[in-house]
């Protein structure tokens, strides 16, 4: 009999290969996040520090100082804002990128267990056809001394 051969291994290549882009594009995506987190993390500290100073300067601060901090504070707080709409769409891309990937493994786990049904299919053909020659070599004439040890006497 002739060797296995699936016949939708194209398909299973360009499955596997979908599912790697999948997996790298949800890895870009988590790492873009994080980058995005990080980034407000770092804003909101530079927004703590800004409280901090004003804390320290109420007491007695020149006008002037009070003024550039509190544009200092908008600006950051401007900032601190666009990084919160960063990260939240960060996170969305994570969501879809993560459902592409489950969605791209699905369906090359669909290939694969075609392979398995198609791949078993195979060994059975195989099963029956030595089932076969080893029926045709037991009804042969004289098979049962062929099969029979020669000191099988009793």
């Amino acid at each position: 009999m002739k060797a296995f051969k699936f016949t939708l291994e194209a398909v299973r290549t360009l499955r596997a290969r979908q599912e790697k882009i999948a997996l790298e594009q949800y890895g870009k995506s988590v790492q873009t996040r994080d980058q995005a987190i990080a980034f407000l993390w770092k804003t909101r500290e530079e927004l703590e520090k800004i409280f901090e100073q004003r804390r320290q300067q109420a007491g007695g601060a020149v006008a002037g100082s009070l003024a550039q901090l509190e544009k200092w504070s908008k600006e950051v707080a401007a900032r601190e804002k666009e990084c919160l709409q960063n990260v939240q769409l960060a996170n969305m891309r994570v969501e879809t990128t993560w459902q592409e990937l489950i969605a791209a493994r699905k369906d090359r786990e669909i290939v694969e267990k075609y392979l398995d049904r198609q791949r078993e299919s195979y060994e059975r053909s195989l099963d029956r056809e030595e089932q076969k020659a080893l029926d045709e070599l037991a009804g042969r004439p004289g098979a049962a001394n062929a099969l029979t040890p020669a000191f099988a006497w009793n």
